[in-house]
C-alpha cells in the first residue's frame, strides 16, 4: 500500500489544472504559475514570423517565407511573431487548429468567424495586443501580458498569465463547453461544461 501510494504521489503533483480555473468568467490574469503550458518542443520548433493581410478581397499570410492563405486545419503552428492587420482574416476548417506565438498583435482583424471557438486555440508565451475593431472566435491563453484597447468581440475563452488589461468597448462571452470540446493536447482537464456568459463594454 506505501509503494503504491508513492507511486500515485508524483503524477497527482504534475496532473494538469482544470480548464475551468485557468478560462474563468469573467476573464482573468495573473495564472503564470497555474501550470498551463504546451510541451515545450512544439515552442522551440518555430516556423518564422506569421504576418497575414488582406490582398485583392482575400486574406494571405506570410508563414515564414513563404505565402500561404489564411487558412489552417487542425494541428500545431509555432511562430515568433504574429501580426493580423487592416481586415485581415483567419479561417479554420475543424477542432483545433494550434496557433504559438511568442508575441502577437491583433489590428482590426476578424479570427474564425465561421467557425466554432474550439476550433482555434491561440496560446502566446509574450504579450498579446488587441487594437482597433476585432472579432473573434477562439480559446486564447496569453503567459505575458494582456492588453484589449477600442472595440473587441470574443466569443470562446480568455485567460492571461500576467496581467489583463481590457479597456473602450469590448464584449467578452466565455464558453467552458467550447473549452473542453477543444483539442488542447492535455494542457488542462474538463471541468464544468455549462455555459458561461459575461459581456461587459468595459468603459474606462
Amino acid at each position: 500500500q506505501v509503494f503504491l501510494f508513492l507511486s500515485i504521489w508524483p503524477l497527482s503533483l504534475s496532473a494538469a489544472p482544470f480548464c475551468s480555473d485557468i478560462f474563468t468568467n469573467p476573464p482573468t490574469g495573473n495564472h503564470l504559475n497555474d501550470g498551463f503550458a504546451p510541451p515545450s518542443d512544439v515552442l522551440s520548433n518555430k516556423i518564422g514570423n506569421l504576418d497575414c493581410f488582406l490582398f485583392g478581397g482575400q486574406s494571405y499570410c506570410w508563414s515564414g517565407f513563404s505565402i500561404i492563405p489564411a487558412s489552417f486545419s487542425p494541428g500545431a503552428y509555432s511562430y515568433n511573431l504574429g501580426r493580423f492587420s487592416n481586415q485581415s482574416t483567419l479561417s479554420t476548417n475543424g477542432t483545433t487548429t494550434r496557433l504559438y506565438f511568442d508575441s502577437l498583435e491583433l489590428i482590426n482583424a476578424q479570427l474564425n468567424l465561421d467557425g466554432n471557438p474550439e476550433d482555434l486555440f491561440i496560446y502566446v508565451a509574450g504579450s498579446l495586443q488587441v487594437t482597433g475593431q476585432n472579432e473573434i472566435n477562439a480559446i486564447i491563453y496569453v503567459a505575458g501580458s494582456t492588453q484589449f484597447a477600442g472595440g473587441a468581440s470574443l466569443s470562446g475563452a480568455l485567460a492571461s498569465g500576467g496581467s489583463l488589461d481590457i479597456t473602450g468597448d469590448t464584449d467578452i462571452n466565455i464558453d467552458l463547453a467550447a473549452v473542453n470540446q477543444s483539442d488542447l493536447i492535455g494542457m488542462c482537464e474538463a471541468g464544468d461544461s455549462g455555459l458561461q456568459c459575461f459581456s461587459d463594454d468595459f468603459q474606462s
